[in-house]
């Protein structure tokens, strides 16, 4: 490599600045990390296009998993997900479907509020080299120039076609093609399609929409091209997705094309006219469905794809099986708690948890590596303020890198509490600061008693009933199988836990003596 004096310096470089791109620079500003995030856009995309995420925001609804070779997106499902409850471990519903250019911009606000971020849009990278130290960058600007950057960390945001992957491709991973056609629905009226034949038996715009794009996500287990579609946004938005397999004999630039992707999709948007008493077929108008970013993408196999391609093989009706499919099935929807756990998905699993090996840093046997269950809460007083515990144990204000969260069940172990939590400012400090703890009562009606002295950072949980009455719910369905105990439940009886900022469980501990362990291994972890 050159002379570093001719290389520009910094801690983290991003390349991209999508969804993941533009969280982890947010993350950093808060962490006051210095990082540069690289852009090829020089603005954000603003084709409409969705972006799934687990357990937050606008719901998704139900999952229907729809078998069989038929193009019929209101054949009964087999099996059904239910998402739009908030059973799993984060307060939130099962998923979520975003407009993903209104994500990009509040999170490339949150951006902008950080000091340590540089967002550089209209850079192409060229080059990337690591060295033993550091990782060397050669980009090109908007306006032509080349330039030098160096950095102890990057992260490639780039999407699984940007440059990052293939060119440090060392996964090995396997492959397929999938396609992407999101839409964006006009609803056609007698004035501009009179022909078409529903109007004539009563139907409405709205019907018309809701009839060839129903609400829930659909995934089509069609061994001969599996698929999955269904809208995202808000409803006001009307868009529509459907992703389609790209079969290893077919040409993934011509399935891109507009003419080949008509193929595929308009069989779904076509009901035969029997449905309604006629007697030729009816198609939702294709001029008033706007397609917008056909695009070629790669997908792992592993995980979405993979299962969406075997769950054809295991429905279409040639599979020999699928009589003791549909029996099996059938017989685990008699029992209510079989059919509640296959309708809770993977959720059922519980939190995410990590099997340590050397050198992670959690303590397993304090109940480390756990994702940390996030609940409802409320401030203390006249107020009532209701927060997701997240957002009070990592508020804005807080500086240290781990923080500790201490729960209680009642108020009368406030004090105790208090008391050995001040005790370990002799050994907290790089990152660990006591002062900025959190206590959380589980207790959701008592109130506290006379002496108890601030309340700044103490909350008490908070039911269902009051996160749906508080302004934190506008624009979310409200909270279906809610647990508030949920936590406690996590936490084993512990009190005191230390959390990393990425929300898993550094150690969860129940004596002072854990504690004190806990916060030596973290700053010994942290000073390393």
């Amino acid at each position: 490599m050159d002379e570093h004096h001719e290389w520009e310096t910094t801690d983290v470089v991003i390349c991209g600045c999508g969804p993941t791109g533009a969280l982890l620079s947010a993350y950093l500003g808060r962490l006051s990390t210095k990082h540069i995030v690289l852009e090829k856009e020089s603005g954000i995309t603003t084709d409409p296009r969705g972006i799934a995420l687990d357990e937050d925001g606008t719901c998704m609804n139900r999952f229907k998993f729809i078998g069989g070779i038929q193009k019929d997106l209101q054949r009964k499902a087999f099996v059904e997900m239910d998402y739009a409850t908030t059973e799993g471990g984060t307060g939130h519903v099962g998923f979520i479907c975003h407009r993903q250019p209104v994500l990009e911009k509040h999170l490339r606000s949150a951006m902008k509020a950080s000091e340590s971020c540089q967002l550089r849009s209209g850079c192409t990278v060229m080059d990337i080299q690591q060295g033993a130290e550091w990782s060397y960058w050669q980009y090109r600007d908007i306006g032509g120039e080349i330039h030098k950057l160096m950095s102890r960390f990057f992260v490639g945001a780039d999407g699984k076609t940007g440059f990052t992957r293939t060119t440090l491709n060392h996964w090995g991973s396997k492959w397929s093609k999938l396609m992407t056609v999101n839409w964006q629905i006009e609803l056609p009226s007698q004035k501009t399609h009179p022909q078409f034949h529903l109007w004539s038996l009563g139907y409405t715009p709205e019907d018309v929409y809701d009839l060839f794009f129903p609400v829930n996500f659909r995934f089509l287990c069609n061994l001969l091209r599996p698929s999955i579609c269904g809208r995202f946004g808000l409803p006001s938005d009307r868009l529509w997705r459907f992703e389609f397999v790209v079969r290893s004999e077919e040409d993934g630039d011509e399935m891109a094309t507009y003419s080949k992707a008509r193929e595929v999709i308009l069989p779904y948007l076509t009901h035969t006219g029997e449905r309604y008493g006629l007697t030729s077929d009816v198609q939702y108008p294709e001029d008033y469905g706007c397609m917008a970013g056909t695009l070629e993408r790669k997908q792992q196999l592993e995980k979405s794809l993979a299962s969406t391609i075997d769950n054809g093989k295991f429905v279409t009706e040639v599979n020999p099986f699928k009589i003791f499919r549909t029996c099996y099935l059938f017989l685990m929807n008699l029992v209510p708690k079989w059919r509640h756990e296959l309708q809770l998905g993977r959720r059922k699993e519980g939190m995410v948890r990590y099997q340590h090996r050397p050198g992670m840093p959690f303590i397993p046997e304090l109940n480390g590596g756990l994702c940390l269950p996030q609940v409802y809460c409320k401030s203390v007083g006249e107020n009532k303020e209701v927060f997701f515990t997240d957002d009070v144990v990592f508020s804005l204000s807080k500086r240290g890198l781990f923080q500790v969260l201490v729960y209680l069940e009642h108020w009368s172990e406030l004090e105790s509490a208090r008391e050995t939590v001040a005790s370990m400012k002799a050994v907290a400090r790089n990152g660990v600061c006591v002062a900025e703890a959190t206590y959380i009562i589980q207790d959701m009606v008592g109130e506290p008693g006379r002496g108890v002295g601030s309340l700044a950072a103490i909350y008490q949980l908070a039911s269902a009933d009051e996160f749906a009455a508080s302004p934190l719910c506008e624009g979310r369905p409200e909270p279906r199988h809610y647990d508030p105990y949920y936590l406690a439940k996590s936490l084993r009886g512990s009190n005191y836990v230390i959390v990393r900022p990425d929300r898993f469980i550094f150690a969860a501990c129940a004596t002072r003596g854990e504690l004190e362990r806990a916060i030596s291994a973290a700053v010994e972890y942290l000073s390393t």
